[in-house]
């Protein structure tokens, strides 16, 4: 499920001791994904492309600001449309 990513919930976000990581999907781009573990919080693209999954880092939080990924996230999703049109 999306959830409204802001730089206060990764922030303040830790990883329960029961659980390897946890990961939040952005309700503003829904291909950016953030995964926080013990050790790191860190940003993904996390999308399909002709009906195959593609994940890529993006970058960690906070060497990358949230505003970052997201222009990121964007301009990878843009790369994959064009790459499609184009075949």
């Amino acid at each position: 499920m999306a959830t409204q990513l802001t730089d206060r919930l990764i922030k303040t976000s830790v990883c329960p001791l029961t659980d390897k990581r946890i990961e939040f999907r952005d309700k503003n781009v829904c291909q950016l994904v953030v995964r926080i573990t013990k050790r790191n919080k860190v940003f993904y693209f996390s999308g399909r492309t002709l009906g195959v999954r593609k994940k890529k880092k993006i970058g960690t939080y906070p060497a990358m600001s949230l505003s970052e990924a997201r222009v990121a996230a964007n301009k990878i999703q843009l790369d994959i449309e064009r790459a499609e049109l184009t075949g």
